[in-house]
């Protein structure tokens, strides 16, 4: 069903927590750091789950929610699944992911197997 959520999780959710410093130690991979007109950014990965992180926001883009949560694509993953996907980025970032805004969600229909 689910299979791509972007979400992002403002830092008014999350006032106390310096974003740029501690959530990148969870990260399980680095893509980059830069600074733009609007400030820092650091960019990774949590498993396949592509991050970016600035002073203001957290965000989970364009990546396989249900490759991060069952392992592949194959799979389709219902409303406990993304319940229970969105728990462990919660947990793996030390974030409340569950109060991020879901900006883009993208559903996966899987084709009927024909048989001869």
């Amino acid at each position: 069903m689910y299979d791509t959520i972007n979400k992002t999780l403002p830092k008014t959710v999350a006032p106390r927590i310096n974003f740029l410093e501690s959530i990148p130690q969870y990260l399980t991979e680095y893509s980059g750091h830069g600074e733009t007109r609007y400030g820092s950014y650091i960019n990774g990965y949590l498993d396949n789950l592509k991050v970016r992180i600035t002073e203001s926001v957290v965000k989970v883009n364009d990546s396989s929610l249900c490759k991060y949560y069952l392992g592949d694509n194959f799979k389709t993953l219902n409303r406990g699944d993304t319940k229970h996907a969105i728990e462990k980025i919660s947990d793996s970032l030390h974030l409340p992911f569950q109060l991020a805004n879901v900006t883009r969600e993208y559903i996966g229909q899987m084709e009927p197997v024909v048989s001869d």
